[in-house]
């Protein structure tokens, strides 16, 4: 079996340049450092930067506003500034500038984001509570980073506060709410593959300002690299904040988007893409479904509201409800491999019908108090959440396909549902945290107990089952404060996971169990806006299904299998001055199958590199002739992956480079803004030597903006 692998020398190579580019900036930084102490070097400018480029505070990561330095976490934001620069629309293009994720590993799919994190697949969050999760991938929330203000990723165990969620992290993202100032604005872009998109925003008080408001709206018609495959999106957000009293505010938050798209994401075979085929390599641009009878449509609607009552300086109390529906109706066409004359694909029809929905709230006090030279910050709550999940899957044979003479408008008739499940589950949490700080000693330390309870109707066997979990989780860590801005970090947690389903002798499945050590330090320097986080990590999942191996159970599995994810990340971002912006991301991730029936122990995790690096740099002029320019450019480098369990196909890693220039005038802003700009081909992964998906090519896009 033909292997493609990238060279030693080329993967030191890349990074190297990422470590040489982290190590300038920080050069860079105590520059800065030195000038800012300096009054006589300070100078008065038109500032037309971001001021909120580099966070300071996580709401995610604590459930308080605690600032990012004093947390023993390493956590990555995702300003509003920032998906303003890049022209952002949705989670994979958000997190290429992030240390730890990957992201896009099969491809510019339109339907939905493909992330791991730290080697696990995170659990998307939106304003503190879980999107809902359907048992079919296909069935998963997307929303459009316009609708946002930010978007914290929480890497490593978060239980201790979120209950059931995966060692490697979660997304927790943040819709935009109303502002106490006025303010509107409008924009409209345009790019390559006929892509035209319109959008709006704006906000505000009313009266006498105890009521304000957000509407946010956006219109997307967009064609892709791929034939007949298109993307075409409607969104509309609303949102009154209400200030009935003094210290209490109340915050209603909706939001609608409708999704319908011809499927861009084309698992293609091997030869003519991973190896040679003899009659040529695969288009980039080939559709292997068919454009009469591909469809994907989702709807998706949430309405919930924050609840803040400051009831004295001491004492606070928080809560946040939501509610989230998806209603999912997908039908394509997909490969099976080549018949023997390497031209001819051999295709099955997949159907997907799915309505899962969550709902949840999440009540906690807050209370600040002293005893003695220790300052306390006490977290305690409860909360709830109700998911439900009626999914049904279909699979039939559809007719095969000549990739190099392709021939569309056949009749399809859609496949039988062959399966369909209805889930019911309710997770029940309560939690303490206790943040104390004592001069430069900073402990934070968290517990949770969750009850769990899974009900699942098989409505094709017409068979019912539920089972019941139960599991404690915590975390501790502690940072130190130095005054030079510097603030080394330890901490140990522990996470769970429930499993449904049986073993062979009928015996339910405990939840996965993951613990995780993390070490790292924090630079937070004064008088410059930067944020510089390093940290190693070491995660164990244990309790990880493996296939039962005993004769006579094929087709069950055992709770023997364990993941081991270990490595460093470095990360920084930074508003150097009112000129220039940078970001500089490194990752090493050695993620593996530490123990496995199958013949997997030792293998590498799919679909994560050992090697990821990126540099980003925004640079505007702010005198001269050339007044209210800026450029930019970004690098992005990811290492070989495999995509399958066993490590049979393997695909070698990439360097992109993405470029932008943008030009203000008062209250305007014109912005080119192009990603893969030398478009180079590539493969991002490939699950077998059947399915192996071609990276996102040249993507131009220009746009103006207009506020008032």
């Amino acid at each position: 079996m033909q292997k493609s692998r990238i060279t030693g020398l080329r993967r030191g190579s890349n990074t190297t340049i990422a470590l040489a580019g982290c190590a300038c900036l920080v050069n860079i930084l105590a520059g800065q450092v030195a000038r800012a102490a300096d009054p006589s070097t300070l100078e008065t400018v038109d500032v037309i930067a971001r001021r909120h480029y580099v966070a300071t505070e996580t709401t995610a990561a604590t459930k308080s506003d605690i600032p990012l330095i004093e947390t023993p976490q390493a956590i990555s934001v995702v300003t509003q500034d920032e998906i303003q620069l890049l022209q952002i629309t949705n989670l994979e293009e958000a997190t290429r500038y992030t240390a730890g994720i990957v992201s896009g590993s099969y491809g510019p799919d339109t339907r939905f984001d493909w992330l791991t994190l730290r080697g696990f697949t995170p659990t998307l969050y939106l304003d503190g509570l879980q999107l809902p999760t359907a048992a079919i991938q296909e069935a998963q929330s997307r929303l459009d980073t316009y609708a946002l203000e930010e978007i914290e990723i929480l890497k490593g165990p978060s239980s201790s506060l979120y209950g059931a969620v995966p060692p490697g992290g979660l997304v927790s993202m943040v819709s935009k709410r109303p502002t106490e100032k006025f303010f509107a604005e409008i924009n409209v872009l345009g790019g390559n593959y006929s892509r035209y998109q319109g959008s709006f925003d704006t906000g505000g008080p009313i009266g006498d300002g105890t009521v304000l408001f957000r509407l946010t709206g956006l219109v997307k018609d967009s064609d892709t690299q791929v034939d007949f495959a298109k993307e075409r999106k409607q969104m509309l957000a609303a949102a009154v904040t209400w200030k009935p009293f003094t210290g209490a505010t109340f915050t209603l938050i909706s939001h609608y988007q409708h999704d319908k798209d011809n499927t861009a994401i084309q698992y293609l075979p091997s030869q003519g893409t991973l190896t040679g085929n003899p009659n040529g390599r695969i288009s980039t641009r080939l559709y292997i479904s068919d454009p009469g009878y591909d469809n994907y449509a989702r709807r998706t609607f949430d309405i919930g509201y924050d609840f803040d009552y400051r009831i004295n300086s001491a004492l606070a109390v928080h809560q946040n409800v939501k509610y989230t529906r998806l209603d999912v109706s997908y039908n394509t066409i997909y490969g099976q491999g080549l018949q023997p004359d390497l031209r001819t694909l051999n295709r099955f029809t997949y159907l997907v019908e799915s309505t899962p929905y969550t709902a949840g709230m999440d009540t906690h006090l807050e209370y600040k108090a002293d005893t003695g030279p220790i300052g306390h910050e006490i977290l305690a709550g409860i909360d709830y959440l109700r998911s439900f999940d009626n999914s049904a899957l279909g699979f039939g044979a559809g007719p095969s396909l000549d990739l190099y003479a392709p021939v569309y408008g056949v009749p399809i008739a859609n496949p039988p549902i062959s399966s369909q499940n209805i889930i019911h589950q309710d997770q029940t949490g309560a939690y303490v945290q206790e943040h104390a700080k004592l001069g430069g000693w900073v402990l934070t330390a968290s517990g949770r107990k969750d009850w769990v309870t899974t009900d699942n109707l098989d409505n094709i066997a017409g068979v019912r089952s539920s089972q019941s979990a139960s599991a404690f989780s915590h975390r501790i860590g502690l940072n130190y404060l130095f005054e030079s801005g510097f603030a080394p970090y330890a901490s140990y947690a522990k996470s769970f996971q429930p499993v449904f389903g049986n073993a062979f002798d009928g015996s339910h499945f405990k939840p996965t169990i993951g613990s995780s050590y993390e070490a790292g330090v924090k630079f937070q320097p004064q008088g410059v806006r930067a944020l510089i986080t390093a940290d190693v990590f070491h995660i164990v999942q244990d309790e990880a299904l493996t296939p039962d191996t005993a004769v006579g159970h094929t087709g069950f599995s055992v709770q023997t299998g364990q993941i081991t994810s270990k490595g460093l990340e470095l990360e920084a971002t930074a508003r150097l001055n009112d000129n220039l912006s940078l970001n500089g991301t490194y990752t090493f991730m050695n993620a593996r199958t530490t123990r496995a029936n199958d013949g997997t122990t030792g293998n590498r995790v799919l679909l994560v590199p050992e090697h990821q690096a990126s540099v980003l740099a925004d640079y505007s002029l702010l005198a001269g002739p050339l007044h209210g320019l800026g450029f930019g450019a970004g690098v992005r480098y990811v290492g070989d992956v495999y995509g399958d369990p066993t490590n049979a196909v393997n695909t070698q890693g990439f360097t992109l480079v993405d470029a932008l220039v943008h030009y203000d005038v008062p209250n305007w802003r014109v912005a080119i803004n192009t990603n893969n700009l030398f478009d180079k081909v590539y493969l991002t992964s490939c699950y077998s030597l059947d399915s192996c998906t071609y990276g996102a090519r040249r993507a131009v896009m220009a746009s103006v903006q207009r506020r008032w």
